[in-house]
C-alpha cells in the first residue's frame, strides 16, 4: 500500500520519514510563521530520502501566526486525503509519538479519523507508525540507524526565527547536544 507522510521537516516527521520509508511527502502550508523554514527542512529530508515532495497551500480563516492553529491536524488530514485519493496513496501517515500533549495527536485520534474516514466511503486510512515509540526512542532509532546529521537538519519551532525557550525548541536542542556529547565519547 502507498504511504503519504505528513511532513513538517521537525524531529518526529523526519525520523519517520527515514525509518519506514513512505513512498512521498507531503508538506502544507496553512500560513503557519515557520513555513520557509519548515520548507527548507523538507526539501532537505525529501532529497536525503529519495522521495517526492507533494505540496498543498491552505489559508485557514483565522491567524496562526503565533504558533498555535486549533484542530491543526484535522486541518493537515483535509488537505491530505484529496492528495492521496488523487496520487493513489492508500495511507496517510503522521509523526506521531507516544505520550503527545495535544488531543489531535494521539492513536485515540487516529482511530477516530479513520472511523469518520470510513463512515464517508474512503479507502484511504491514517497511520501512526511511530506511536507506540517515544519520541526520545524514535529519534535515538533513527540517529542509530542514519547517523546525526540528518537531524541537524530539521526544524521544529512554531516561530521564525527559532525561539530558542518553546517546548519544541528545547527538545531539539536537547537531542542534538545529546548525541554531540555521545559522538565526542566515541572518538575518544
Amino acid at each position: 500500500m502507498r504511504r503519504l507522510l505528513l511532513c513538517s521537516g521537525g524531529l518526529d516527521s523526519s525520523a519517520v520519514a527515514l525509518l519506514y520509508s513512505p513512498e512521498a511527502l507531503l508538506f502544507v502550508d496553512y500560513g503557519q510563521k515557520a513555513r520557509g523554514r519548515e520548507w527548507k527542512a523538507v526539501c532537505h529530508l525529501s532529497k536525503l530520502i529519495h522521495r517526492p515532495l507533494i505540496v498543498r497551500r491552505v489559508r485557514p480563516d483565522y491567524p496562526c501566526s503565533h504558533g498555535y492553529l486549533p484542530a491543526r491536524n484535522l486541518l493537515l488530514l483535509s488537505v491530505a486525503i484529496p492528495a492521496a485519493e488523487r496520487f493513489g496513496f492508500g495511507e496517510i501517515w503522521f509523526g506521531f509519538t507516544k505520550g503527545e500533549v495535544y488531543g489531535d495527536a494521539t492513536a485515540e485520534w487516529i482511530d477516530k479519523a479513520n472511523e469518520l474516514l470510513q463512515t464517508e466511503g474512503l479507502r484511504v486510512k491514517v497511520v501512526a507508525p511511530a506511536v507506540t515509540l517515544s519520541d526520545s526512542e524514535l529519534i535515538i532509532k533513527a540517529c542509530e540507524q542514519f547517523g546525526v546529521r540528518w537531524l541537524l537538519k530539521t526544524y521544529s519551532c512554531m516561530s521564525a526565527p527559532a525561539c530558542g525557550v518553546c517546548v519544541k525548541c528545547h527538545r531539539r536542542e536537547t537531542f542534538i547536544n545529546h548525541l554531540i556529547v555521545e559522538l565526542k565519547e566515541g572518538l575518544k
